[in-house]
């Protein structure tokens, strides 16, 4: 296997994650299956322990500094004896997640590490059924409620369907950007922190099933990571396991709020040069400050486009060609095959399913 660089380390993770926080409502979410097993006074006492108040996983717009979240959920794992805290029938012993990330570190591509991270998914649980399809340019992955067994949060699905995402990016050292994500509940209040949870892909809520879907090329990425990058990886845990990794940076989010706005309020397209003016510097100078981040301008357009797009479509009741010229095609036909390159099927075709 070829062996690990930084490159990821350089790319989604900020300075330091001292400074980072996380939405209450989103630790919620995460602890829900535990805390229904426990009584009151318990969750109280670890998340004081751990230096959070209580109140704040409540309380609308708190946030939860990185470092203390970290501690509370190896608190709570401690305290359950449980490595999946309370999320299915029975305790899932520690060491379950070493294994199955050991085992994916030897498989070749990010596809044979999806199938092996699925299989131990599958044995380690019985809760929730993985499948995996391949479904024209895309794979995708189903989580699927297994009958007879306990219901399993909202936070429980979001956590096994963005964890996929994450540990793929691990084994591969790049961020991998899934095409779609579409969700069974309704959007929670912590919707906006979904842009880390699923490195800005398009997120639909109230759907029929719980997936992620792949471009069938990108799981062709070769897996890079070792035994001994997973050492390190485990000791971060559960920072880098289980919580948002924050891809690309500052310039990284500034095109893409620019592209946005342009598309949006001017209707014009961006382009490198505009956009550069904007962020006054040169367009060499742009390119290498988002290659330094794990992107390209290109790239970023192509999201921004597509995630007005699956909006519009889904959320209102306006026609092809208005949603072909309002994410800047000239032509619908073009817009028609771009969609179907992004999602693997026409707009109408999109449309009925959603």
């Amino acid at each position: 296997m070829a062996k690990a660089n930084n490159k990821l380390s350089k790319t989604i993770r900020p300075s330091g994650s001292r400074h980072l926080s996380i939405d209450g409502g989103l630790i919620r979410a995460y602890l829900t299956d535990a805390m229904e097993s426990m009584d009151p006074s318990d969750i109280q006492a670890l998340l004081i322990k751990s230096q959070i108040n209580p109140r704040s996983l409540d309380t609308t717009g708190a946030r939860i500094p990185f470092e203390k979240v970290s501690k509370a959920f190896n608190r709570f794992r401690l305290f359950l004896n449980d490595e999946e805290l309370g999320r299915f029938e029975r305790p899932v012993r520690s060491g379950y997640f070493r294994l199955m990330l050991l085992a994916a570190t030897h498989t070749e591509s990010l596809f044979e590490a999806l199938q092996r991270i699925t299989e131990f998914r599958n044995v380690a649980t019985g809760t929730l059924l993985h499948t995996l399809s391949k479904e024209g340019s895309q794979v995708i992955c189903y989580i699927t409620q297994q009958p007879n067994q306990k219901i399993v949060s909202p936070g429980a699905l979001d956590f096994y369907l963005s964890g996929i995402v994450r540990i793929l990016s691990w084994l591969g050292n790049q961020p991998l950007t899934p095409r779609i994500v579409r969700l069974s509940f309704p959007p929670p209040g912590y919707e906006f922190e979904y842009r880390y949870l699923y490195y800005g892909a398009s997120v639909l809520f109230n759907q029929p099933n719980n997936s992620v879907s792949f471009d069938q090329d990108s799981l062709s990425v070769r897996v890079v990571q070792t035994e001994d990058s997973l050492k390190k990886y485990l000791r971060q845990s559960p920072r880098d396991l289980f919580f948002p990794r924050y891809i690309g940076g500052s310039t990284t989010e500034s095109v893409r709020n620019k592209i946005r706005e342009d598309l949006e309020v001017e209707q014009k397209i961006s382009t490198l040069e505009s956009i550069s003016e904007f962020l006054f510097c040169g367009p060499q100078t742009l390119r290498r400050r988002l290659q330094a981040e794990g992107t390209n301008f290109h790239d970023i357009k192509l999201q921004v486009r597509r995630d007005i797009s699956i909006h519009l479509l889904s959320k209102e009741d306006r026609s092809i060609e208005d949603i072909s010229e309002a994410v800047g095609y000239t032509e619908s036909s073009n817009f028609v095959r771009a969609f179907k390159d992004w999602t693997g099927m026409t707009p109408k075709k999109f449309r009925k399913r959603t």
